[in-house]
């Protein structure tokens, strides 16, 4: 299923919807004139501080106007709405977040920004998903289009990134005149479900169409299903995959996130089993500084150089040995120094070292008690004869 969220769904029926709910005939537009009008509102949450209203992370911090504070809920649950309550109906076009100052995982990552008149009926203004804040007390704005001026607006977090706490710094309510409205960002989404697997595909970038797209959600539905099987059959189902403009790196996984760089896509069109790599990330699912990062790295490469799909059209490869390297240099290196282990020494030992980190078993004494050699000796070994 295709979907267009430009912040504001796509429908028509959403816009008579609008019409009907709210008021029928919106104010002059030489009366209105765009402003914050947050503090004309009052705010009310259905998830408080557990500390109280009166507490120093309570909602009140949430509109302040001071991003040095913030408002923090223990226990987010995706009921979790932020209401405001005018007196008379504003015409809103925009509102901003504040990311909080710790812990990006307490981020808002989907919600729904809607309006209605009796508080009861609400009308759908804009949507948002896989919602990035890449620093903290980083300020975002979003903003559609809207022809009534409702009376109550409600901002419903449906997700965060992980973990069951909430935070934000600040929430402001933009009032704006329907000439000066505009559609920022625009996601275009992609919802795919298949075997008991379902992906959301984010685009978020200037084009409509990527080329490299459907290849992607291929290599998920051909991959994913073969890690589950083999490495973890209780990893999640169901992913985000987000191609963003914001992001200088080549991909990275967060949560229940995968994000892909669109300069690098854009450049690289042919590297589809990076999709391989990061997917493994979310099979590993280890938790607790078990494993160490450069063996976290080296096993999702060495599940690309597995399991890939497309690894030779990319040029992708595993390195040849030099003396130069190290098993703690990650990625291909230790990739294929896991090949190596996994030809010469012990069949299955990238899957029982997987396993042994994800039930935090995993020690250095590992690599003896399953190979019977230390893991500088199995280096020692490696680099005398290398060949795969």
């Amino acid at each position: 299923m295709s979907l267009c969220f430009s912040t504001v769904a796509c429908s028509k029926s959403t816009k008579d919807a609008a019409t009907e709910v709210g008021t029928k005939e919106p104010e002059k537009e030489e009366t209105i004139v765009r402003m914050d009008v947050t503090d004309k509102a009052k705010l009310v949450v259905n998830i408080e501080n557990a500390n109280g209203i009166n507490s120093v992370e309570s909602s009140r911090k949430l509109v302040d106007n001071d991003k040095s504070t913030k408002f923090l809920i223990q226990s987010f649950k995706p009921s979790f709405n932020i209401d405001f309550q005018f007196d008379t109906p504003r015409l809103i076009g925009t509102y901003e977040w504040t990311s909080g100052n710790d812990a990006e995982g307490r981020d808002p990552m989907d919600w729904k920004f809607m309006g209605s008149n009796d508080g009861t009926t609400w009308t759908q203004l804009d949507r948002q998903l896989g919602e990035l804040f890449r620093s903290r007390n980083l300020t975002k704005s979003y903003s559609f289009e809207n022809k009534v001026k409702y009376k109550y607006y409600r901002l419903n977090v449906t997700a965060i990134y992980y973990g069951d706490m909430f935070q934000a710094s600040e929430l402001r309510l933009i009032q704006v005149p329907i000439s000066a409205q505009q559609t920022n960002p625009i996601t275009r989404i992609d919802s795919v479900k298949k075997d008991g697997l379902s992906l959301i595909f984010l685009n978020k970038t200037p084009e409509e169409t990527l080329s490299y797209k459907d290849k992607m959600i291929n290599t998920f539905f051909t991959v994913y299903p073969k890690l589950l099987k083999d490495f973890n059959t209780d990893a999640q189902k169901s992913l985000y995959f987000i191609i963003d403009p914001t992001y200088d790196g080549a991909a990275y996984a967060i949560s229940n996130v995968v994000v892909y760089s669109y300069n690098f896509m854009k450049s690289n069109p042919n590297d589809i089993d990076i999709v391989t790599h990061e997917i493994m990330h979310h099979i590993q699912a280890y938790q607790g500084g078990i494993a160490p990062g450069w063996l976290s790295e080296g096993i999702a490469d060495y599940v690309r150089y597995a399991y890939g799909l497309n690894n030779a059209s990319s040029g992708w490869s595993l390195p040849n040995y030099s003396p130069n390297h190290n098993y703690t240099d990650a990625y291909r290196v230790t990739a294929r120094f896991l090949a190596w282990i996994e030809k010469h020494v012990k069949p299955g030992f990238v899957q029982a070292t997987d396993k042994a980190i994800r039930n935090k078993t995993y020690t250095e004494g590992f690599w003896k008690s399953t190979t019977g050699k230390t893991l500088d000796e199995l280096w020692a070994q490696y680099a005398q004869n290398p060949a795969l």
